[in-house]
């Protein structure tokens, strides 16, 4: 007698990365497309209650605004990713002062509420061009400072640093948390899911920013790296191709 099982099918098994990578897509998409709309109506909402409603009310809503906007964020990494083998990424010259500040403007509310100090060391302005993909950078950059803040205690400092070394600008974000483990060092990148490390203030993490990414900054010539802080915490570096600019 011969039993049939759909793990034997060779061809089935040469099929299923790709089947997952299109299920994965539509997913995404129509994910990202429900919850952008939401996001675009509490916009709205906020924009026509901030002249008249309670100031904490009008928090509560922003705090709702930002969070669903990250998950727009990671919906769209993951239909990038998914997309990885049809779809090439922008690479043109990109003002990091501009991408930076705009960041880092967008996390200052959430690292004052936990009385995080977050600073960027140069002069946004003063900052070097690179080459890639404008919003993929942003994501890239959201995700590793948005890391930052979550994981750090009250009271400590984030601090966003950029340096150019060769070709390559570097731009380091330090914080004073508790660090990664060196057991869970080896899949940082390369494995979705939760690390040990908690953040300090019961933020929401689903363990997917990390790897989405390592895999978005490989695609456009980009890398991640990780160090311990020499005082303790963490040190992420985005290491990207320098440009000289328009």
């Amino acid at each position: 007698m011969v039993s049939t099982h759909i793990g034997d099918d060779r061809s089935q098994k040469a099929e299923t990365p790709s089947h997952r990578e299109e299920v994965l897509s539509v997913l995404a998409h129509d994910l990202r497309g429900s919850v952008a709309d939401v996001h675009a109506a509490l916009g709205d909402a906020l924009a026509l209650l901030r002249p008249t409603a309670d100031p904490d009310a009008i928090a509560l809503l922003e705090d709702a605004e930002h969070s669903i906007g990250r998950v727009v964020d990671t919906v769209w990494s993951m239909l990038h990713v998914a997309r990885s083998g049809a779809e090439e990424l922008t690479r043109e010259s990109v003002p990091l002062g501009v991408l930076l500040l705009q960041v880092v403007e967008r996390y200052r509310q959430p690292a004052h509420s936990k009385h995080v100090d977050l600073q960027l060391s140069e002069t946004p302005g003063d900052l070097p061009w690179v080459r890639g993909d404008g919003t993929v950078l942003t994501v890239i950059l959201d995700n590793l400072i948005s890391n930052a803040v979550k994981y750090s205690p009250p009271d400590s400092t984030v601090r966003i640093s950029v340096t150019t070394l060769n070709s390559t600008v570097q731009i380091a974000i330090a914080d004073q948390g508790c660090g990664i483990p060196d057991n869970e060092q080896a899949d940082l990148f390369t494995r979705p899911g939760r690390l040990s490390p908690v953040p300090t203030a019961g933020e929401h993490s689903m363990g997917l920013g990390l790897h989405l990414s390592a895999r978005l900054a490989k695609r456009m010539d980009a890398s991640i790296s990780y160090q311990h802080g020499e005082r303790g915490g963490s040190v992420f570096v985005l290491h990207c191709p320098a440009s000289d600019g328009i």
